[in-house]
């Protein structure tokens, strides 16, 4: 796996399934050295972006509690 070199984040997804899908299927040519995995078809590009967005998991809450803070030992 190679980033690009612009700064900023890098997203990039797993997808586990126990059966294929045609979503991503469809786009799988694109995973080469020409393409680099960029989707080069807007219509799929747009095709996967729905797919990833309909099956995104919303990030957990973090909740930080004032009652219990961290305590550090010393050696």
């Amino acid at each position: 796996m190679v980033f690009d070199k612009n700064q900023g984040t890098e997203r990039f997804w797993l997808v586990w399934s126990t059966k294929s899908v045609a979503e991503l299927e469809a786009v799988k040519g694109f995973v080469n050295e020409r393409d680099k995995g960029t989707i080069n078809d807007p219509s799929k590009a747009d095709t996967v972006r729905a797919f990833l967005v309909s099956h995104n998991t919303p990030k957990p809450e973090v909740e930080k509690r004032q009652d219990k803070e961290a305590v550090q030992r010393k050696r």
